[in-house]
């Protein structure tokens, strides 16, 4: 079905001039960074043009002269090296863009280890770009992007100190748009998570324990378990780190993972599985992997997107206190099965964080940490004296995600959790259009996330946007919101995972403005409420030429 609407309304046409450039607010000066090329990264929630690049002078040393290089998903559209300082540019950012900003001064013969970067953070960062809230993490480059050749490689995006480029925007005129808002019903993650931002050590665990009690699609976490034990598995266990690592990064034990066989399967919030792949860094993952990438081997500058599934392995993980830590300068990881429980256990002993050799780099601290899993599939954590020292950007992370990209919670005090139970896993419909919704084209409205086993989903097409939505409950689908009028109504039965609807915006630029809001929708029998319906976020199109 292709839909195509008479407009009986136009809204006015948007101004001709090119609106001021603006500064987008980003952290103040920390300290200087030579090394690598380090930038932000962001996911674009509004469109918006790139109009100039600055670099702040903190870095700067006699001789450098600025280098620039932007990113929108993954595809290079700005490499600019040698200048003076500014740049003016011409970047289009649609909403939904995942973008790259990358920017250093250089030295006059830039190489592998030769940028200067200004840090601030620490990230996750929260700011605006032309008065939408974004969130700014760290990225980076593996080399110097003022060589012209332009070596290594992108660090991905993770949490912790970023490098500081002074980036101004605008609205474009004439540029049709689409912006999502709201939220969709029923957001119940299997994750939980406390992140620890670098240089920042989990105080408030050191020398505690604690119990996650498996209930067959989630964990209740309470205080209290068995306290560290350093010396059963010194003398039961085997020490990994003797043998062979199945996968590293680093061609060393620093930042490396080793698969185990199981005795017995162990069941977790997802599935079940025979192996597991234990990580140098205080993590293990729930089934096997050898994939050799830094997403799936470190734990430094920030991890959270391989934590939620996004990069590396994928796999399920539970995160003891997932820290940059070194076992190639000391300690163990005494690896038991079975184990006092009659599962399996993990002990990383005496390790200490790797150790950053730059000036004024804090010092590393001894960990101590101890996972049992019991055969049903409940954990116990146990800590000694643990920390994350060693360098000013590594963050650490203690906490369970079922991989596989699904949606992350919102983070937690760890120390404070009494009788906390993890979600079911269940996610939010998500709308969104896979083109901006520009004059005389075709696009497709893609309503995402569809239970399984829906009877029907929909697209809810209104003139009226209501922003914050209006509560459902009448209609007996509490925590529910409509976000658009009920203009039209576009159906399917038996969806699948994904429903998608064709709109056709007729050529007339008397659309230029208009406003078209659309909501999606899905009814099936396994929602728990009266109406057995869930409704998404809302997303708000504006038409235009362009």
């Amino acid at each position: 079905m292709q839909l195509s609407f008479r407009f009986l309304s136009v809204v006015a046409v948007l101004a001709t001039s090119l609106a001021a450039q603006n500064l987008v607010p980003i952290p103040a000066h920390a300290v200087v960074y030579n090394g690598f090329s380090r930038g932000f990264n962001f996911t674009a929630n509004s469109t918006f043009e790139i109009t100039q690049l600055d670099l702040p002078v903190d870095a700067f040393q006699a001789g450098d002269t600025a280098a620039y290089l932007v990113m929108v998903n993954g595809v290079q559209a700005l490499h600019s090296f040698g200048n003076v300082g500014p740049i003016a540019t011409n970047i289009l950012v649609s909403n939904g863009d995942v973008v790259d900003v990358i920017g250093n001064w250089s030295p006059a013969v830039p190489g592998n280890f030769t940028a200067h970067n200004s840090y601030g953070g620490p990230t996750p960062y929260a700011t605006t770009i032309e008065g939408v809230a974004h969130t700014l993490n760290r990225v980076g480059w593996q080399w110097d992007i003022g060589d012209p050749a332009l070596g290594g490689a992108i660090l991905a995006p993770t949490a912790g100190s970023m490098g500081r480029i002074e980036m101004y925007t605008t609205t474009p005129t004439g540029t049709a748009t689409k912006v999502a808002y709201g939220e969709g019903c029923y957001d119940d993650p299997r994750m939980v998570y406390e992140d620890f931002p670098a240089p920042a050590s989990p105080g408030d665990l050191s020398n505690t324990e604690w119990t996650m009690v498996f209930t067959g699609d989630s964990y209740i976490i309470i205080p209290g378990g068995p306290a560290f034990d350093g010396a059963t598995p010194a003398a039961n266990g085997i020490d990994l780190l003797v043998g062979a690592y199945t996968s590293s990064s680093s061609a060393t034990w620093d930042d490396a993972s080793i698969t185990q066989t199981l005795t017995n399967p162990i069941p977790f919030p997802g599935g079940t599985t025979s192996t597991i792949t234990v990580n140098s860094n205080a993590k293990f993952f729930f089934g096997q992997t050898v994939d050799t990438s830094f997403a799936t081997n470190g734990s430094n500058h920030g991890n959270f997107a391989p934590f939620q599934g996004l990069q590396g392995s994928g796999l399920a993980t539970l995160s003891a206190f997932g820290n940059d830590l070194d076992p190639t300068t000391g300690g163990n990881i005494w690896y038991e099965d079975p184990s006092p429980s009659g599962g399996v256990r993990m002990t990383w002993a005496g390790i200490f964080n790797w150790q950053d050799t730059a000036a004024g780099a804090p010092l590393a601290v001894r960990n101590d940490i101890q996972v049992d899993i019991d055969p049903a599939g409940g954990m116990t954590i146990a800590f000694g004296s643990i920390g994350n020292g060693g360098s000013a950007s590594n963050n650490g992370i203690v906490g369970f995600s079922a991989g596989g990209g699904q949606a992350a919670s919102q983070p937690i005090d760890w120390s404070g959790l009494v009788g906390y139970q993890t979600g079911t896993g269940a996610i939010p419909l998500l709308i969104d259009a896979d083109n901006r919704p520009v004059i005389g084209t075709t696009i497709n409205i893609i309503v995402d996330q569809v239970p399984a086993n829906s009877l029907i989903a929909g697209v809810v097409f209104g003139t009226g946007m209501f922003n914050p939505g209006i509560p459902l409950d009448a209609l007996g689908m509490p925590g529910c919101s409509a976000y658009a009028s009920l203009d039209l109504l576009a159906t399917g039965v038996l969806p699948g995972a994904q429903f998608s609807v064709p709109l056709a915006i007729p050529a007339n630029n008397a659309l230029i403005g208009f406003n078209l809001n659309a909501q999606g929708l899905a009814l099936n029998p396994g929602i728990p409420n009266a109406f057995q319906g869930i409704t998404s976020n809302g997303l708000e199109m504006i038409l235009d030429v362009n």
